[in-house]
């Protein structure tokens, strides 16, 4: 009787700690009533989740892979360790390392690629061509990722 108790407030617990972090990425996806106009003259990819990631890639990675919770597992890594994979890019730049850079560079592309991170693909391609890439959209962007990930996360729940 005790192990089940236990295990009730496991399972209360991680689905308290679920829906306060559903309701913080919906908080973050949704611009202050103030801020709406603001927001409608920024890069279409920057603000709507449905372009920061291809759900397509993620299904069609879930069915080569044999399963959602694979593609769950890859995500989680993916959104773990996407700070310091673009962090570490940036510092690699600042200090003029040119094949650090270059390396982690290729990593935070094609890791990109392969969970269809499409917003971080498309910056990395900009960057690839000389195009003017901000570095400090690249930490937007990777903190808008991360959240649309989540979101894509949890409605597999």
């Amino acid at each position: 009787m005790h192990t089940l108790t236990d295990e009730m407030e496991r399972a209360v617990r991680r689905a308290t700690e679920l829906t306060a972090e559903l309701a913080d990425v919906l908080r973050s996806l949704r611009p202050p009533a103030g801020q709406a106009a603001h927001h409608a003259g920024h890069h279409a990819g920057a603000d709507r989740p449905a372009e920061l990631i291809d759900e397509a890639v993620l299904e069609q990675l879930a069915n080569d892979l044999g399963g959602t919770e694979e593609v769950t597992s890859l995500v989680t890594a993916y959104a773990n360790g996407l700070d310091s994979r673009g962090r570490d890019y940036l510092a690699s730049c600042e200090r003029f390392d040119d094949i650090g850079a270059q390396r982690l560079f290729r990593d935070l592309r094609s890791a990109s690629e392969l969970v269809g991170a499409t917003a971080i693909v498309e910056w990395c391609g900009r960057r690839t061509r000389g195009e003017i890439a901000i570095e400090s959209e690249l930490l937007t962007l990777i903190e808008q990722t991360r959240r649309a990930m989540t979101l894509w996360r949890l409605s597999l729940s």
